[in-house]
């Protein structure tokens, strides 16, 4: 106790040091506990389900492609065959459909799931039941099972609403169950379940990889057990049906890492950014207190004089910075909460469970190991070094060049070497990622997305059943829209490039010599006439889709280039014919247009085909508005011409929303229109991962930079103090100022220098682990190589300058004056 008050007086005598040494380790407490809070909610934290560290994703697997869905063929096979599963479900990719009736029209996210899916995860219903296997049979299958936020948000927490009919699509079903509120699978956008039907012909054509499967490993078989297996099944069913199955496999994943996907590896380079940070900032610690250690070396030498055991000198030392570690502790823990909040609201949609970030136990457990770690960095070399004390030569007047001193400034020295290092390692780990981020900004994506709006329709299949019907109601809405002033075209796509849906599927094409061939894991997108002219796809050959392609004239389809160029190379694939699959009716090629990247600008593997919405409608189909840049009161009327005169809006088509709306409603106002975003705002949302890992990891090399421009400064300018009488008897014998000024900063960009040679080693090494991450740069991409040591040598002469300057100015009369 006494040395813990000891401890806090000097702590109040030197305040200066005290806040600088309790931010410098709150900043990388708060940095590391921040961002594994993130990486644990998303990648480590368990399954809100009972014993869901057994639960496993299957997905198919060919040459093209690395994860597909399950056809449902496949998924009997596996379910009849694997010795290695307690049991294995089937749901549908996420879709939306209509709640009307009661309240204003409302589109909602559902997805089907097979009467074994809730079993399988263990999720039982807050009320009513689960599905049936009756109820997984056409026409049997007009039940729900609600979220537990549409119950409270809709229908005000009914406890009677079990029983009760809801009319989705404009079709009574009625509501067997509500969920758990934690239940959230597969996202938590999805707000209502409905069986799973499977058309019967799917099991004999083995086709239609739609499905997602999820399984459940029984106790004791691990994961590549279950993945040898299912690599034997898959061989048996490539022999067994070679014309489908031939190159199919399948892959076994935890759930829970299937969930995180590809935020897993961002995520975790951001952790060793951090941690990088907590590393340097122990650095800096460290010089500080060994810089106190050498201004109290004689306080030292007196106590051990007077009998301190080393022990006792060591537990002193200890005392002494528990007050600063327990601070910078609970600091950093709160700045991270504070963090968290901070950071929520622009992380990517995309990433996964986002709602259950926050400081929980297992956070604060790692943010108390983080400490331990720090506080054994911090505390190991300032305490052995206080007690390496030769009493009689501390005690001497000219203690200042003993060998404890030089002892001391060779280990700061080679702290700041350190940082440095590290601190090139995460500004070289940086300068790739600017540089990719800025690479992909700069991708062509094949369409022209500036000045285009877009829309979701949600086109109820029962009010529009048949495809005339739907295409009709398209139509109307089309001629609507076309109508508005300030539109230069609009067309309808039933999904939108870059937003992470995809229609794969098999397309088979027909030679010249009349000899078949198939394009595996194409893109298939159903389209209107005017739809390449609103995207700003170029046409490239042939024509586009009319009015005139009706289902009373031959199928028609549009092709990309590479479709072309791999189906018919050499050749002119106008007037060739594709179809989706055997016994599909055949489509005449008459038009080619360019390649766009529909998946993600970093990837460019999937060839697209399009179809004739007229010839094959699509529920779901999105609104697409070309704005022609006119002034937004032309728009708006007599009103906007007193509020905005001359701005134009060629770039941003958000002011057609309501006049576009407004159209949509006059057509059909129980249709709801939904998911409004500009096509800018979609091609900055496929980026917002890469966004936000690139900003996140250039504050933390910012605040790298910082610490190790403080920590040479620090060392610099406590060499000139310790050096104050040599540069006076420098000066005294003729040395000019210049050449003090010189000498200073060669000590200091000596330092920067090693720390840089270090640190581009490290790198090279180390930034090949960024490869996945990359696009556009290589991860030793010279232009970064050769920035990153620029910026650290500029930065260590700034910081060499005021110490550097001080030294030049030292008055010969005063530094000599003691002698």
């Amino acid at each position: 106790m006494n040395d813990l008050k000891f401890a806090f007086r000097q702590l109040l005598k030197n305040p200066g040091f005290t806040v600088v040494a309790v931010l410098t380790l709150a900043l990388g407490i708060g940095a590391t506990t921040a961002i594994f809070s993130v990486v644990y909610a998303v990648v480590l934290r368990p399954l809100p389900f009972p014993e869901s560290e057994w639960l496993v994703a299957i997905w198919t697997r060919t040459p093209q492609v690395d994860r597909l869905p399950m056809a449902a063929a496949n998924h009997r096979d596996l379910n009849s065959q694997n010795t290695v599963f307690e049991d294995i479900a089937l749901s549908s990719r996420v879709t939306d459909c209509n709640l009307t009736g009661t309240g204003e029209p409302e589109r909602l996210l559902a997805t089907r799931v097979a009467a074994n899916f809730f079993p399988l995860l263990r999720a039982k219903p807050a009320l009513g039941r689960g599905f049936t296997e009756d109820e997984n049979q056409p026409g049997q299958d007009r039940v729900v099972i609600l979220s537990h936020g549409l119950w409270q948000r809709r229908y005000a927490g009914d406890p009677t609403i079990v029983g009760k009919t809801i009319r989705l699509e404009d079709i009574p079903h009625t509501v067997v169950g509500v969920m758990r509120p934690e239940f959230q699978y597969p996202t938590p956008d999805v707000q209502i379940w409905m069986p799973l039907t499977i058309n019967p012909d799917n099991f004999r054509t083995r086709t239609g990889f739609g499905h997602l499967c999820v399984a459940r490993l029984k106790p004791g078989v691990t994961l590549e057990q279950a993945q040898t297996e299912v690599d034997v099944i898959a061989t048996r069913l490539a022999q067994a049906h070679p014309e489908v199955n031939k190159d199919v496999r399948f892959s076994v994943t935890l759930l829970r890492r299937d969930i995180a996907g590809v935020a897993k590896k961002p995520l975790i380079v951001l952790l060793c950014a951090a941690f990088g940070l907590l590393l340097i900032g122990c650095c800096n610690l460290v010089n500080l207190l060994l810089a106190r250690a050498v201004s109290r070396s004689r306080e030292t030498a007196v106590r051990s004089a007077l009998g301190a055991t080393r022990a006792r000198l060591i537990g002193q030392a200890t005392a002494e910075m528990l007050p600063i570690l327990a601070l910078g502790s609970c600091v950093g823990v709160l700045a991270a909460k504070w963090s968290i909040k901070l950071i929520i609201p622009w992380l990517p949609a995309a990433l996964p469970r986002v709602e259950e970030i926050q400081v929980n136990l297992p956070v604060l457990l790692f943010s108390g190991a983080i400490l331990f770690i720090a506080a054994a960095l911090v505390l190991l070399l300032p305490a052995m070094q206080a007690t390496r004390t030769d009493i009689v030569e501390r005690l001497r007047d000219d203690s200042r060049t003993s060998s404890g001193a030089a002892a001391k400034a060779a280990l700061r020295k080679l702290l700041v070497v350190g940082q440095v290092a590290l601190t090139v390692i995460l500004l070289t780990g940086t300068g790739l990622l600017i540089r990719t981020f800025a690479t992909l900004k700069d991708v062509n994506p094949g369409f022209r997305p500036q000045g285009v709006l877009s829309l979701r329709l949600g086109i109820s299949r029962s009010k529009y059943g048949g495809d005339d019907q739907m295409a009709a109601y398209c139509q109307r809405i089309l001629e609507q829209v076309r109508a508005l002033p300030g539109v230069e075209a609009a067309g309808m796509g039933n999904r939108l490039p870059l937003e992470g849906s995809s229609g794969l599927s098999t397309i088979e094409f027909e030679r010249s010599n009349q000899q078949l061939g198939n394009i595996e894991a194409t893109d298939e997108t159903t389209v209107t006439p005017d739809y390449f002219q609103a995207m700003g796809i170029r046409l490239l050959q042939g024509r586009s889709f009319t009015e005139q392609d009706t289902t009373n004239t031959p199928r028609v389809v549009v092709v990309d280039e590479q479709v072309a160029r791999l189906a018919w190379p050499g050749e002119s694939p106008i007037g060739k014919r594709v179809r989706s699959g055997p016994g599909s009716p055949w489509a005449e090629v008459v038009g080619v247009v360019g390649h766009i990247r529909h998946e993600s600008l970093d990837r460019d593997q999937r060839l697209q085909i399009y179809w004739n919405y007229l010839q094959r409608a699509r529920a779901g189909m999105t609104l697409v508005v070309r704005a022609s840049g006119l002034p937004r009161a032309e728009v708006f009327g007599a009103r906007g011409r007193e509020r905005e005169t001359s701005a134009t809006q060629a770039g941003d088509a958000r002011y057609l929303v309501s006049p576009v709306l407004a159209a949509i409603k006059a057509v059909d106002p129980d249709q709801p229109a939904y998911a409004v975003r500009t096509m800018t705002e979609v091609v900055d949302r496929s980026l917002a991962l890469r966004w936000f890992n690139t900003v996140v990891v250039s504050l933390f090399a910012g605040s790298s930079l910082l610490l190790a421009m403080v920590g040479i400064y620090g060392v610099i300018a406590w060499t000139v103090q310790q050096r104050t009488r040599e540069m006076g008897v420098r000066m005294a014998l003729g040395s000019p100022r210049g050449s003090v000024l010189a000498l200073v900063l060669r000590g200091g960009l000596k330092l920067a220098g090693a720390g840089v040679v270090l640190g581009l080693i490290g790198a090279t090494a180390l930034t090949r682990l960024l490869h996945g991450l990359l696009f556009g740069v290589g991860p030793t991409d010279p232009i970064t190589f050769a920035t990153v040591p620029v910026l650290l040598v500029a930065a260590a002469l700034l910081a060499c300058w005021l110490p550097a300057r001080r030294a030049a100015r030292v008055d010969p009369m005063e530094a000599l004056r003691c002698e």
